[in-house]
Parts: C-alpha cells; structure tokens; sequence
C-alpha cells in the first residue's frame, strides 16, 4: 500500500492498530489530499513526515493516544484540521491556517487564553475548544469570523460576556460548564 505514490484519499480511521505509531512511510503519499486516522487506536508521536504531506485539506486525529511536539507547518492548504481529544505539548503556531473551515481541538490539554491570531480566520465555519483548560475571555478579534456557524467553548475556565452580535451567522453555541 505505501507504494501508491498518486492517492489522493486515505481513510484508515476506525480499525485498531493496537497503540502503535502512526509509520513514518506516510511520507510516501505526497498527494494525499485527505488522511482521516482518527478512532484508530495510533499512539504515541504524530512522525515529523505528516508535515511533508502538503496537499492535505483534510487532517483528522481523532481519539487516538498521540502527542504532537511540533505545528504542522507545511499545511497551509489545510481547510479541516481535527486533532481533538489528542495530547497537545507545545504552543500551537498555527496562524498561517487562514484556510481553515473546520477547526477541532477539543480535550487536548491546552490552556492559557484563547488566542487572538484565531481573529483571522475568517472563513471558520465550525471552531471546537471544548473540554480543555483554557481560560481568559474571548478574544475580541472573534467579530472578524463572520462565517462562523457552530462554536464550542464549553467545559473550559473561560470568563467574561460573550458578545453574541459579533457572531452574525451563529447557529450553534456551547459556553456552559465554565
């Protein structure tokens, strides 16, 4: 299978690898454009040659056990990233993701403020930050996600009014339990 040097698509999501790593031969799928290994059961590092991957739109790491050190910094095409309930150990620097529609991060252990740089990315259609440790209030810079349909900041240390008119699309939004 690594040898499929034009895919385009791989799911390998809900199977059981049994806690092994994610192979480092992922490298050899420079195309792919969607990699969803999420409820998988891949631990320990997301391998440095997910970064090559750089056509990728679509990154889910759902529910697995893995720990990310690093920013994926080779993936400005990226349009969802889903790295929820994934252990999350360095400063996310992900601004440069001004593509992103979907953006999932919920119970990977970040804390601290919301970050502002998140202001700009305005074509955000759904942002998850439930179930972590985050706290502050939301950032001002939230006006500019005028597409932003679905938020989730529930479960957090989170304070502050939310000023819901920023939100002009809205159809969803979960801030309880803060």
């Amino acid at each position: 299978m690594f040898s499929l040097g034009h895919l385009q698509r791989l799911s390998l999501s809900d199977n059981n690898f049994n806690y092994s790593q994610i192979p480092s031969s992922i490298r050899n799928f420079p195309s792919l454009t969607h990699l969803d290994l999420s409820f998988s059961f891949f631990s320990n590092q997301v391998p440095s040659e997910v970064s090559h991957l750089s056509k990728l739109t679509y990154l889910n790491l759902c529910c697995n056990i893995l720990e990310n050190k690093k920013s994926p910094d080779n993936h400005r095409r990226l349009l969802k990233l889903q790295p929820s309930d994934m252990r999350i150990t360095s400063t996310l620097r992900l601004s440069y993701l001004t593509q992103l529609t979907v953006f999932r991060v919920s119970t990977s252990s970040l804390t601290g403020p919301i970050p502002s740089w998140l202001g700009n990315f305005t074509k955000l259609v759904y942002l998850d930050f439930a179930f972590n440790q985050l706290s502050g209030s939301i950032p001002a810079s939230f006006s500019n996600l005028i597409n932003l349909e679905i938020l989730y900041l529930h479960s957090n240390n989170l304070s502050g009014v939310v000023e819901f008119q920023m939100f002009q699309n809205l159809q969803n939004i979960y801030t309880n339990s803060n």
